[in-house]
């Protein structure tokens, strides 16, 4: 049970008794000649997971449309760098759709190419996902962690004990050994959308918040020197615990005139892409028609990455019979901080 971690996460279904029982057979088959005993044939037979519970590694992010924000990731790895001299957490702060997870691969794949370690967790990834209710719980974020880390540097969890079990202990030792194996090398934790874990489990009446419930447990984590702990979320009572570790917070800003005609661009709505998402000409290729069609969409979306790629969809839906695509996206409503108008907008027009 200590060493094998029988009856812990995500072994808990697993009793200490039937996992022993099961290691003397296969130790009498083998004495017997009956097999040769290797890992994958003694999970097999004890009915272990060796994978610490971590869901399937996945993110939200559609690579065709995404807008490459070099300058902000830059200054959220520079705030992460700083802050793990000491060890610690930096909070990344927007409003629905601002582009979080956008932000948040590009940080990963920025920190990974300066050297770091890096271990991901996206809480959520759409309501189709078949591991939705799973990927909201707290053990299943720190033992998502811990496989991750295992995944690139298996030499960290060698020596663990449980072997097999995942929790805020287990991810602490990771980091210890971690550090001690390479102490040049820094190691990020990033979880994403934590704000979705109380409106997945979310029922009538009940107080519970396990949104804050996580963010208390990432905050009471042990960070030695050289960690940082990057959580993205909407801004929210959640994300208080944080604020007596003295963790760190950066808004993610909307995007830019310059990234909103990327975006734009990646739709084929507008010249110059190189990953258009169709084999055609562009929608506007005239400078006036562009220039007026970019000023609409920075006015209405804000600079929001979610409402802007609504409001592409929106002109693309309409493209074979409008006059002007500008005048499609200042017909729509303004983005609202919730995206609510919008929503309230398609309702009303079905």
């Amino acid at each position: 049970k200590a060493d094998v971690g029988a009856e812990a996460f995500p072994n808990v279904e697993r009793s200490a008794v039937d996992v022993a029982a099961a290691m003397i057979s296969t130790a009498r088959a083998a004495r017997q000649g009956r097999l040769v005993v290797t890992a994958e044939e003694l999970l097999r037979r004890t009915q272990l997971r060796s994978n610490f519970g971590a869901v399937s590694r996945a993110h939200p992010v559609d690579r065709e449309l995404e807008v490459l924000r070099p300058s902000a990731v830059r200054e959220i790895v520079d705030a992460a760098t700083e802050i793990s001299t000491l060890g610690g957490h930096l909070v990344l702060a927007g409003p629905p759709g601002q582009g979080k997870s956008w932000i948040c691969q590009q940080v990963l794949d920025a920190m990974s190419e300066d050297g770091w370690l890096t271990a991901e967790h996206y809480c959520y990834l759409g309501d189709a996902d078949g591991e939705r209710n799973e990927r909201v719980l707290l053990e299943t974020v720190f033992g998502s962690l811990v496989g991750r880390l295992g995944t690139v540097d298996s030499s960290i969890i060698a020596d663990q004990r449980p072997r097999f079990a995942a929790d805020e202990e287990a991810l602490e030792g990771c980091l210890r050994r971690s550090l001690a194996r390479n102490p040049d090398r820094g190691v990020a934790l990033v979880i994403d959308g934590i704000d979705h874990i109380t409106r997945v489990r979310a029922r009538m009446g009940d107080r519970f918040d396990p949104s804050k419930t996580l963010v208390e447990a990432l905050a009471a984590l042990d960070l030695p020197t050289g960690v940082v702990v990057i959580i993205l979320s909407q801004p929210g009572t959640h994300l208080q615990p944080l604020d007596g570790v003295g963790a760190g917070t950066i808004g993610v800003a909307g995007l830019s005139k310059s990234e909103l005609e990327l975006l734009s661009a990646r739709f084929n709505i507008l010249p110059g892409s190189e990953r258009q998402l169709r084999a055609r000409r562009p929608l506007l290729e005239d400078a006036e028609g562009i220039a007026r069609f970019v000023e609409a969409l920075e006015r209405r979306s804000s600079g929001n990455a979610l409402y802007a790629t609504y409001l592409c969809r929106e002109t693309l839906r309409n493209a074979e019979t409008m006059v002007d695509p500008a005048d499609t996206v200042r017909n729509l409503p303004q983005f609202d901080g919730t995206l609510k108008n919008y929503y309230d907008h398609l309702y009303n027009s079905l």
